[in-house]
């Protein structure tokens, strides 16, 4: 029997919106595989809505059983969905920011220059509030790739506006992405180090 131990960070989202943590996965003699789930986290309850043109929209259900936490000050608490324009569920993370100019609550967002791809948004409840100092715009969040994420060259060490793209829910950050630690390099006999013997 072989054990495979997954980073922390390896983790599913099922069809009930509830996190698995995946521990290991034992291959049995008998060819069976099965997996040993260390942690379920209960998520907001949401549906899925897979539109025509190919976005995928995770809208919350909003009940008086799922209220009770509901807090006011969150800046995410009047989210009603997110909304994925293009499929990243599988990508290992998004960037994510918090516009506080959007002028509508539903419509899509986008960004001004060709630097960075729009991948998603969130939408906002009917009773959202305005904000600003004129109180004429709404806060919504909206997720995005730039060049260098989309050729896999960009250093995400250390940023805190990236996310696992399966995590983020309608009222929930989502979990921030922690890059695998870089495996040293071998060094070989060609490197051109000389030992010392003292």
């Amino acid at each position: 029997m072989k054990n495979y131990v997954f980073p922390a960070s390896f983790a599913v989202l099922t069809k009930k919106n509830v996190l698995v943590q995946v521990l290991r996965v034992t291959i049995a003699g008998d060819g069976i595989d099965r997996l040993f789930l260390e942690e379920i986290l209960e998520m907001v309850e949401t549906r899925n809505i897979l539109h025509g043109d190919g976005r995928l929209e995770v809208r919350r259900v909003i009940s008086a059983d799922n209220l009770e936490d509901w807090d006011h000050e969150n800046p995410l608490a009047y989210e009603r969905s997110i909304v994925w324009v293009s499929p990243v569920l599988d990508l290992p993370y998004v960037r994510s920011t918090l516009i506080e100019n959007a002028r509508s609550r539903r419509g899509p967002l986008m960004t001004s220059g060709e630097a960075l791809k729009v991948v998603g948004y969130s939408k906002l409840t009917a009773d959202a509030p305005m904000h600003g100092a004129d109180f004429l715009h709404y806060q919504r969040r909206l997720f995005y790739l730039t060049q260098e994420d989309l050729m896999g060259t960009a250093d995400v060490r250390g940023k805190d506006n990236c996310f696992q793209p399966a995590t983020i829910l309608p009222t929930e950050w989502g979990e921030p992405f922690v890059p695998a630690p870089a495996m040293p390099e071998d060094i070989g006999d060609d490197s051109g180090i000389v030992e010392f013997a003292f």
